[in-house]
This record gives C-alpha cells, structure tokens and sequence, in this order.
C-alpha cells in the first residue's frame, strides 16, 4: 500500500497550493456535471512546476477517451522538449489545431511555471507566464463544447494511453468557454503572484466564462472541488491524500 505523505505548505501569494504527482498512478478525473455548447472559444490555465525533462507528460486531456474519437479533445502536453497544445475531434475532421513551442530546460526546471492555452476559431496559442511563445493557425467552420460527456477529463496523465503520467506539481487548474484575450492572460500571470480566477482583475474581465477551476486546495482526501458554481468536482485517483508544497517565488 502507498505511504500516505500530507504536506502543509501554503504559497506565498493567495494561500495558493498545488497537488503533487508521482509519474506513476496519480492523477485527477473530473466529473463532468454542466455542459457548454455553442462557443467560439476556450482556455486552458495552470501552474506547474516541473522537471522538464523530455519525457512525456500530459498536464490536461480533457475529452479524450481510449479507442473512440470524441467531438472535442482539449490537451496540453510536454514531449521531445516541446511544449504542445491542441484541440481535436469529430467536429475537426483533419483541421490541424497543433501549437508547439521548444522550451529550453534550465529556464523552467523546478519553477513555477503559468501556461495558457487559448483556442479560437483560427489559432491556437501558447503562453508562458504571461507571454505567448508560439500561436498556429486554421480554418474552423464550427464551435466548441465542454464537459459534454463525450469523453473523459483528466488531469495529470492520458486518458487513453500510459506512459504520460505527470511527475511534479500542479495547480490553479481552470477552463473557460471564451478566449482569453493576451492581457487577460499577463493580468492572471500576475507577474508571478497567484491570481484569483474567479474575480475580475484589471485586464482579466472573463470570471463569468470560469466554468471549471480546481485551485487543489483541500489539503485532505480524495475529492478536488470545483471552485465554480457548476459542480464539475474532480477524484483524486493514485493518492490516498492531497500533498500540498510551498509555491517557491
């Protein structure tokens, strides 16, 4: 049986923390219990610190399902020392939505790290606190949908395949159905600080469009709530208990 590890350790900024990840067997199942349909955009955001090495970790899937192709799959991961983020589905037929950016390892070993990915109608971007490094571009005809239990919503490995479980940090987990815009995106950086999804901020003016935020701050058990209203809560899967870290900024 795992060993049981609780640490207490509250961030610096926010009393914000993280839930730690052993790239074996832990990552997080989010129930999906409020649909979104019919929008133009969506965004993905996170904290992670990370050895960044040039293995390969899933930090989100979110509507991916093994061995069925789902309408919309939403996935950030690091392989080949690139960060990589993209949507897929049904609904894109072979419309490629693929952003990479090749990140250099000693510039985000065991840092905190905010990244972002926003998706539109015609680009897919990137950004690394705060900055974008790298945006793609396409042609999509349709819209986006949420939490439409297609598919499943992990956090912290494949949720169709092994061999991407995430090992280090993560929190500040959250989705919106709209995309950010690039000062939204500096506003919730916060220049290292922990911003408050769930309120407007200065530029960042899209708390109404928060439909899943996961700030991993129970300390204790195995349900990770959602912050919003909508109830999406998430299981902790592989750890008996949540391990908190100090937010080192």
């Amino acid at each position: 049986m795992k060993k049981v590890v609780i640490l207490l350790s509250l961030f610096v900024s926010a009393n914000a923390q993280s839930l730690s990840f052993d790239g074996e067997d832990d990552y997080v199942s989010i129930n999906q219990n409020n649909a979104v349909s019919g929008v133009s955009g969506v965004s993905l955001g996170f904290w992670v610190k990370d050895e960044w090495e040039s293995d390969k970790e899933m930090f989100i899937d979110f509507g991916g399902a093994s061995g069925v192709d789902t309408p919309y799959r939403y996935v950030v991961v690091k392989e080949d020392d690139k960060l990589k983020a993209w949507v897929e589905g049904t609904s894109f037929g072979s419309t490629s939505t693929l952003v990479t950016y090749s990140y250099d390892q000693s510039s985000l070993q065991n840092n905190w790290i905010y990244a972002t990915a926003v998706f539109t109608t015609s680009s897919s971007t990137l950004y690394l606190n705060g900055n974008s490094v790298g945006t793609a571009s396409f042609s999509y005809s349709g819209d986006y949908a949420i939490f439409d239990s297609n598919g499943d919503y992990h956090i912290g490995k494949n949720t169709g395949a092994s061999g991407f479980e995430v090992s280090g940090n993560l929190g500040e987990v959250a989705i919106w159905d709209t995309a950010l815009t690039a000062d939204e995106v500096s506003t919730l950086y916060g220049s290292g600080s922990v911003v408050d999804a769930s309120a407007n901020s200065g530029s960042y003016v899209s708390s109404s469009n928060l439909k899943g935020y996961w700030k991993m701050n129970e300390g204790t058990g195995t349900t990770l709530s959602d912050a919003t209203s909508n109830g999406n809560d998430g299981t902790i899967n592989g750890l008996l208990g949540v391990r908190m870290h100090h937010r080192l900024r």
